[in-house]
């Protein structure tokens, strides 16, 4: 993930513990190799098997990430301090996208079957599935989703 400023890069690792490292992308002054990144700050502790997913938000203070347990768990730090601000389970399914809603804190995630939102208040993290084709709506009706919504990406 590229910050906002495209003064930093976010990377996730893999492994039984695995992390997340945020790079200085600037180029270093003197005689240092232009070639090596400075590691600015490892998140660490949440995440199993692998950090599959990362965006900064727009503000640049926050980042979520997405892991590849069987949950594909979610979670947001304030990566300035290192904080954990919230963590939720993600979907069933893999997940293949995340993005900050532009402006918000509001958290999109979409893959196999399934788009998710995402309303981060405090350190609480819910989300609400969206219809993707078809859904059957009281007495058998079935109702269309748009094709405008059926073929929206982040």
């Amino acid at each position: 993930a590229v910050h906002p400023s495209l003064d930093f890069v976010a990377t996730g690792q893999q492994g039984k513990t695995p992390s997340i490292r945020i790079w200085s992308s600037a180029r270093p002054k003197g005689g240092v190799d232009p070639s090596v990144l400075e590691s600015r700050r490892i998140l660490e502790g949440f995440h199993k098997r692998a950090v599959s997913l990362l965006c900064f938000s727009d503000s640049g203070d926050l980042i979520a990430s997405v892991g590849q347990d069987e949950s594909h768990s979610i979670a947001v730090y304030n990566w300035n301090s290192g904080a954990l601000v919230s963590t939720a389970k993600g979907d069933g399914n893999k997940v293949l996208a995340i993005s900050f809603v532009p402006g918000s804190n509001d958290i999109v995630t979409c893959g196999v079957k399934h788009v998710r939102f995402w309303t981060l208040k405090g350190r609480n993290l819910s989300s609400k599935k969206g219809v993707l084709g078809t859904k059957k709506v009281n007495n058998g009706i079935t109702k269309r989703r748009s094709k405008k919504c059926r073929n929206a990406s982040i």
